[in-house]
């Protein structure tokens, strides 16, 4: 029964709250170019950049998602910085968002996980919905 139990709760946290970390209406993806002599592939945004603007966090500082999670509700700090312990986010985190403000960079960010899997589901369900199929 505990397997069972562990396996659910790992299962919600990773197989929905990571996805929905990256995937909102609010992240930007970036634009992959090909070179068409060489065949080479690039981004159009620097490694920093796209890390954050690929992410969304959501309840920082939160005491159980820092110790449960690993921290991944920071999930900025998380991508840039992928070796550091996540204990460390909390410290982190205002100095990233300081940088980021910086350099005019958006930190996407919502107070609630139960926000951020909102503008999940709302997010797929824009995807899904194909309005040219209904004129």
């Amino acid at each position: 029964m505990a397997m069972f139990f562990h396996e659910m709760v790992a299962g919600y946290f990773i197989g929905l709250t990571v996805p929905a970390s990256h995937v909102t209406t609010e992240t930007d993806w970036p634009v992959v170019n090909k070179d068409p002599k060489t065949g080479e592939l690039s981004v159009d945004v620097e490694w920093a950049v796209n890390q954050v603007a690929t992410t969304k966090d959501y309840g920082h500082g939160n005491w159980f998602f820092k110790h449960f999670i690993g921290g991944l509700n920071d999930h900025s700090c998380h991508h840039l910085l992928p070796t550091i312990h996540h204990s460390y986010y909390e410290e982190l985190y205002p100095i990233i968002k300081q940088a980021a403000k910086e350099f005019n960079i958006q930190i996407r960010e919502v107070e609630t996980q139960r926000q951020l899997i909102f503008e999940f589901f709302q997010h797929l369900w824009n995807m899904g919905y194909d309005n040219k199929r209904h004129d």
